[in-house]
């Protein structure tokens, strides 16, 4: 048990993923600065809205970044599309709980950061250090959110045909 374990404090996960949610709830009723300034998400979406797609374009372009690995990144391969339609064909209990993480993971930096600012307003320098304490942090709510997203946001990018030739897969077999 690290100094971080919430759970030696007697603290039931149901309870403190409902606080969780709520404190996020309150963060960005205090955070309403640019609530009106997420982008018009073009195309179709079975699952996301503007603002939902705006959180997963940030998130999946500091997972992938253009020039990183790969010469194409996240935006490059349409990665939040292939988001959106993962997520939409799912049953309507796993996209609330998705939408729920979506909004933790926008919300939150008031708390892990102290910063008062959305996840998509902080700068890229300020999102990386945000997304290491998802990835690293002693919480596993906060960590299966990051690791569920950033699976789904590499699934859509190595699934697309694009990516193939950088790996060395020449495609399925007929």
């Amino acid at each position: 048990m690290n100094d971080y374990d919430i759970w030696r404090f007697g603290i039931k996960r149901r309870t403190f993923i409902k606080s969780m949610l709520v404190l996020t709830g309150a963060a960005a009723t205090v955070s309403t600065s640019g609530c009106a300034d997420y982008p018009e998400a073009e195309g179709d979406f079975a699952f996301l809205d503007d603002k939902t797609h705006a959180v997963i374009k940030s998130f999946s372009e500091r997972i992938i970044p253009k020039g990183g690995a790969f010469p194409e990144g996240a935006e490059d391969i349409e990665v939040t599309d292939f988001f959106d339609k993962l997520v939409g064909a799912q049953p309507p209990e796993i996209q609330k709980n998705m939408r729920s993480g979506i909004m933790l993971l926008e919300h939150a930096p008031i708390f892990l950061m102290f910063k008062f600012k959305r996840f998509t307003q902080l700068t890229d320098d300020e999102k990386d250090q945000y997304l290491k304490k998802w990835e690293g942090s002693g919480v596993a709510l906060f960590r299966g959110v990051f690791k569920g997203f950033k699976n789904i946001c590499t699934l859509g990018f190595f699934s697309n045909e694009k990516v193939w030739k950088y790996i060395g897969y020449d495609g399925p077999p007929i």
